[in-house]
């Protein structure tokens, strides 16, 4: 067990944020609150508060632009904090568009490529769909594992609308079944009826592809695909470009508001009067003398 001394540090208060920063240094000191009778509770730190608003801001910026640690910030220097928090929060603002932008395109990518399947698969019906101009077109998916849902699909719909339908179907890698079903005008809305009755689900277009029809939406869908890869390295060279451009500023900022906020945490356990300040602490005993020259000479 290493033996601790209780020391106390006062001197004029111009001298506080600087001894601080030398106990900082040192990393041996553990400040406690000193007991002053009569001393009154210190004000709220609104600085403090402004410096992790800011430092959160640098933070999700800098994950958000997967920025690689860097060997040692630089130091930033003079600090303005209005550049700084805008810089933190114009820069944040910025990555986390570009990582929603990149995002939906991978969700949009995921939807195309599982959709492709189905049309592929109905792809060679295109023909039968074009020969009934004055019909209606019904894509559907029947699970895999129901057994004869496809002829008893058939048999319900042709004992319904007196024969008005051609069905066809095709079996997808998944196990499911992609239908395809042709009906006349006149009964179009019957078949509709009948399957949601039934509970099976249409299958959609995708959204966004500017075609409500399935077979029609494959040349938009394929397209879509091929620009995908596209605007996602659009995204990446984005974020790339503001990674370099920023990315040693923010780590020189965050190094700053650290050390800026462990010295406002342990200036609010020192105690600030007028004209004097004084501080309390644990000091491992083989480093009181470090600690004593230190304070001394700085």
């Amino acid at each position: 067990m290493v033996r601790m001394t209780r020391v106390r540090i006062a001197g004029p208060l111009a001298l506080l944020d600087q001894t601080l920063r030398v106990l900082q240094d040192l990393e041996v000191v553990h400040v406690v609150k000193p007991a002053i009778p009569g001393a009154r509770a210190a004000p709220p730190d609104r600085e403090a508060r402004r410096l992790r608003r800011i430092l959160e801001d640098d933070e999700v910026a800098l994950r958000q632009l997967q920025a690689s640690p860097a060997a040692g910030p630089r130091s930033p220097g003079a600090v303005s904090l209005p550049r700084a928090a805008a810089l933190a929060r114009r820069t944040r603002r910025t990555a986390e568009r570009i990582t929603r932008t990149r995002s939906a395109l991978e969700d949009e990518r995921a939807v195309l490529v599982r959709y492709q399947e189905f049309f592929s698969a109905f792809e060679p019906l295109l023909d039968r769909e074009l020969a009934w101009p004055d019909g209606h077109t019904f894509y559907v998916v029947l699970r895999a594992g129901v057994g004869d849902a496809v002829h008893r699909l058939r048999a319900s719909l042709d004992a319904a609308v007196d024969g008005e339908i051609e069905l066809f179907s095709q079996a997808l890698r998944s196990g499911e079944t992609a239908v395809l079903i042709l009906a006349s005008a006149r009964v179009a809305a019957r078949v509709g009826q009948l399957l949601n009755a039934s509970r099976v689900q249409e299958l959609p277009a995708p959204a966004g592809l500017g075609e409500t029809s399935l077979l029609r939406a494959m040349p938009a869908l394929r397209a879509r695909l091929s620009e995908i890869p596209k605007a996602i390295a659009v995204c990446e060279a984005e974020r790339r470009a503001l990674r370099e451009a920023v990315q040693p500023e923010l780590e020189s900022l965050r190094s700053w508001l650290h050390d800026r906020l462990r010295v406002r945490e342990a200036r609010a356990q020192a105690h600030a009067g007028s004209h004097l300040f004084v501080i309390e602490g644990w000091v491992p005993w083989p480093g009181l003398d470090e600690v004593t020259a230190r304070v001394q000479q700085e």
